[in-house]
């Protein structure tokens, strides 16, 4: 059966059921029933009508946010955002994607809607501000998503390549064992003979090295080997770290909702707009600088590398 057939049938069931329910009413009271019906139809269509309206309206608030960001002129006179380019010009192609989207989540929350709930309050939802927070929130998805690709990328930079060797071959050999394999004759390997039974290893310990590099790994060696390893133990206790700080940034992103009286901590569309600008404002003057929020000094002596300095 074609598809106008069925409903052409559906609306002739309708009308029949119609026409049932006002069995034994009067044509007058039949054309009220008619009228009330056909009111309550339109008032649903204008119902659905305005909320399309304001979805359109936020969706070509976020578009324009978007377009703004992704066609914004070369020369920026910001200086945040000279800074943020420059960061991101450090970072690989991923890590710059992640960030690029949550930077528009937060340009959305923070001035896009704002902007919006002044013009017109009813253009912006409850929903649409408490949705931000399953981004841009303590524990996000485009936050966390971002700060694990950012931290795995500092795990594998952390040592150069050699360093990452040596505690590779550390791991496997002692120390005064390997001086010894590299110091013999390599003729005895020419006949297809391994000192460890480790492929990798054994590749190593063959390579010919100078006398002096024998002589400096013979005196410094073992200083080297405990450097690596601390650092590794630092690794092992900084991932311990980030694992705790997504606990507390999960923790914090479900505060209210884990409360026990959550309905009565709820914050109202205003209490979030005014959190936001003024939160931004600040900002903008240079409140939230990492040394400010972390307390973080440079102490006499043991200077370390911030971001400034590492941004030159």
């Amino acid at each position: 059966m074609s598809e106008p057939m069925k409903k052409r049938m559906k609306k002739e069931e309708g009308k029949e059921e119609i026409l049932e329910n006002t069995a034994g009413i009067s044509g007058k009271e039949r054309a009220k029933l008619h009228r009330e019906r056909k009111k309550k139809y339109y008032q649903s269509l204008e119902k659905e009508n305005a909320t399309m309206k304001i979805e359109i309206k936020e969706l070509k608030e976020r578009l324009e946010v978007y377009e703004k960001e992704t066609l914004r002129p070369k020369s920026i006179q910001n200086d945040d955002l000279v800074d943020r380019i420059s960061m991101v010009s450090r970072l690989s192609q991923s890590e710059t994607a992640k960030l690029e989207k949550l930077h528009k989540e937060d340009q959305y929350a923070l001035k896009s809607l704002p902007k919006m709930y002044r013009k017109d309050e009813s253009t912006v939802k409850y929903s649409s501000i408490e949705n931000t927070k399953d981004t841009r929130g303590a524990f996000g998805s485009e936050r966390v998503e971002l700060l694990r690709e950012l931290f795995k990328s500092f795990l594998e930079n952390i040592l150069p390549l050699e360093n990452k060797g040596a505690l590779y071959l550390f791991d496997k050999i002692p120390l005064a064992r390997c001086i010894r394999a590299m110091k013999h004759d390599r003729n005895k390997f020419a006949n297809g003979k391994t000192i460890t039974g480790n492929e990798i290893v054994d590749k190593i310990l063959n390579t010919k090295m100078s006398k002096n590099f024998l002589e400096f790994s013979k005196n410094h060696g073992k200083r080297h080997q405990k450097l690596v390893s601390e650092i590794r133990r630092l690794v092992k206790s900084l991932v311990k770290v980030r694992n705790k700080i997504f606990n507390c940034l999960n923790e914090l992103q479900n505060f209210r909702i884990n409360m026990k009286n959550a309905e009565e901590v709820s914050f109202s569309k205003e209490d979030q707009i005014k959190l936001f600008e003024m939160f931004s404002e600040l900002e903008k003057e240079g409140c939230f600088d990492i040394h400010t929020i972390w307390q973080l000094e440079k102490k006499q002596g043991e200077e370390y590398r911030d971001e400034a300095e590492l941004s030159e």
